[in-house]
């Protein structure tokens, strides 16, 4: 389990960039609103969707990197960018 939580947390490695990890991460956000389109049902679901997961992961990637906010995780640049846009 805290493999899967590493890997949503860091957004499939993004978070694991070696410079700027939470730009790339905010990049991947707004890649993420484009590719959404205008549909704001469409857009708010998956919001939704990404904020749930990020709850549910950020804990046990906390666990594992043995700190909070951790500089891999980056799944809440990706929300935030998403809900700022």
């Amino acid at each position: 389990m805290r493999a899967w939580s590493r890997w949503i947390a860091s957004v499939g490695g993004i978070g694991y960039a070696p410079c700027a990890p939470g730009t790339a991460g905010s990049a991947a956000g707004l890649l993420l609103v484009i590719a959404l389109g205008s549909d704001p049902v469409r857009a708010g679901l998956m919001i939704l969707l990404c904020s749930c997961l990020a709850l549910s992961s950020i804990r046990g990637a906390e666990g594992h990197f043995g700190r909070t906010d951790a500089r891999q995780i980056v799944i809440d640049e990706v929300v935030g960018m998403a809900i700022a846009v």
